[in-house]
C-alpha cells in the first residue's frame, strides 16, 4: 500500500502494451492501450525517458516503471 512518506512499489510494463510516443511539455511520452497484469491501466501515462524507441513506438520487452504522479509513471 502506498502512503505518504511510503515508496512507491515498481511496476512491470510490455512495450507491446504502450501507443505511440508523443510529444508533450515534460517530454516525450506513451498511453498505455490495455490494462496490464501489474496494475497499470489503460490512459496512464508513461514518461519515455530512457526506454529504448523504435519507429515512434517504446521497443517490445518487459521495463519496469515508477509511479510519479496520478496515472503517471516513469
Amino acid at each position: 500500500m502506498n502512503g505518504p512518506g511510503k515508496p512507491f512499489k515498481k511496476k512491470k510494463l510490455a512495450g507491446e502494451n504502450t501507443g505511440a510516443i508523443k510529444q508533450g511539455k515534460f517530454g516525450r511520452y506513451a498511453l498505455v492501450q490495455e490494462p496490464t497484469m501489474s496494475g497499470l491501466m489503460r490512459g496512464d501515462t508513461i514518461i519515455v525517458g530512457n526506454k529504448p524507441t523504435k519507429e515512434g513506438y517504446i521497443m517490445g520487452g518487459d521495463y519496469k516503471v515508477k509511479k510519479v504522479g496520478p496515472k503517471k509513471y516513469k
